[in-house]
């Protein structure tokens, strides 16, 4: 059984776009895979900021940090814990002011560990988390992906690479203010199109 880590980014309860394009993605998944074993991480709830002593705690050496530093990383030790079990993760993102939720970046600094995400090898930081296929479904009211101010989609498929994660695909409903229903059906038939040699 397929193990997935979902990334819920939006922060509306209801008619999200990305949330729905994120469960047809898990859905598609489902077909080519068979059932899967999903683990859904809210990103909207219980993500504090980094500050001071998690970034201190986060730069020990492990064999060197103190008790109250181990306790500081608890939360960031589940969320790479997660993230390391998963064959598959699938994020769910809206575009908010041109690149992704605030939401989705305090993730990303809890999991971007040194020691744990990635190690400098001679100076060089060097990934240390596997590929998986990482499935990103987009929705933006006013942004063009790919534009020149899209900031979401290269920011992603960099700080996923820098870890490792390089198989990145993704599926956007882009400018949905302008035309919603022709934007929603065209990340539909990208998600459609997913295949399982991935």
């Amino acid at each position: 059984m397929k193990s997935v880590l979902y990334l819920q980014g939006s922060s509306r309860h209801t008619g999200s776009v990305s949330t729905s394009l994120g469960h047809t993605v898990l859905g598609r998944l489902r077909e080519l895979h068979g059932e899967l074993d999903v683990v859904t991480r809210d990103l909207t709830t219980g993500i504090p900021i980094v500050d001071n002593d998690w970034v201190e705690a986060a730069f020990t050496p492990p064999s060197e940090r103190t008790p109250d530093q181990s306790r500081g990383l608890e939360l960031s030790d589940v969320l790479l814990a997660e993230l390391k079990r998963a064959d598959i993760l699938v994020a769910a993102l809206p575009i908010y002011n041109f690149t992704v939720p605030a939401s989705f970046k305090l993730w990303i600094d809890q999991i971007v560990r040194k020691y744990e995400a990635f190690a400098y090898v001679d100076g060089v930081p060097t990934p240390l988390l596997r590929d998986r296929p990482a499935y990103v479904a987009v929705a933006s009211g006013g942004t063009k992906l790919g534009a020149s101010n899209d900031f979401l989609s290269p920011y992603v498929r960099y700080v996923l690479g820098f870890v490792g994660i390089k198989d990145v695909t993704i599926i956007g409903a882009d400018e949905t203010m302008r035309n919603r229903d022709a934007s929603v059906e065209q990340a539909l038939r990208a998600i459609r199109a997913l295949s399982a040699d991935r």
